[in-house]
């Protein structure tokens, strides 16, 4: 136990370094060493850890998204966890705005699809069960999928270009599109 703990402390430590130099640097130019040495630890703690930078970012990303889900609880609305994304991912702008630069976007796009993702399967149950409407498990997971995607893809064209949309409208516009899209598609699933 007490060696599971010390291995995440020094994860966590590599991660939270990474973060503070991806501030002023671009991914693709921030080696292991540089890492390792700003959290004053060796090379070889560093690849006991992780294979790479790409391999810390992924735990990273997956480390903040398990921290963010948990801040959901299982009554959390759609438009809430919109709200906490968003949320997330406006207090760690430069962070986020520096992945969104490097080949590691797909890590973005994959830390929000699991903070999203079940959260709008529910709300699609939830709104399917109050029209009394039947609608596929696969059917459901599609539309879930989908929204999810688009969402996703919209929060990341924003934090590259926050200057794009207020922050407000960006939160109004998705969960508006969601929720219209979502009621259109189960209306339509009824009268079929």
């Amino acid at each position: 136990m007490r060696h599971e703990v010390a291995s995440y402390n020094t994860r966590k430590l590599l991660s939270t370094t990474l973060k503070v130099i991806m501030k002023d640097k671009d991914l693709s130019k921030i080696s292991v060493s540089e890492v390792a040495e700003a959290a004053k630890v060796n090379r070889k703690t560093f690849y006991y850890h992780f294979n790479d930078i790409y391999d810390l970012l992924a735990w990273t990303l997956e480390t903040e998204s398990i921290n963010l889900v948990r801040s959901f609880d299982l009554t959390v609305d759609y438009k809430r966890a919109i709200k906490i994304t968003l949320d997330y991912m406006e207090q760690n702008s430069e962070f986020m705005g520096n992945i969104m630069k490097s080949y590691a976007r797909n890590e973005v796009r994959h830390f929000l699809y699991k903070d999203l993702h079940d959260i709008f399967l529910k709300t699609i149950k939830d709104i399917a069960k109050r029209n009394n409407a039947f609608i596929e498990k696969e059917y459901a997971d599609f539309i879930s999928g989908f929204s999810t995607e688009a969402i996703a893809g919209m929060i990341m064209h924003w934090v590259s270009n926050p200057v794009s949309f207020e922050r407000a409208k960006v939160e109004k516009y998705l969960a508006r599109i969601f929720r219209v899209t979502v009621e259109n598609l189960i209306e339509e699933e009824a009268r079929r």
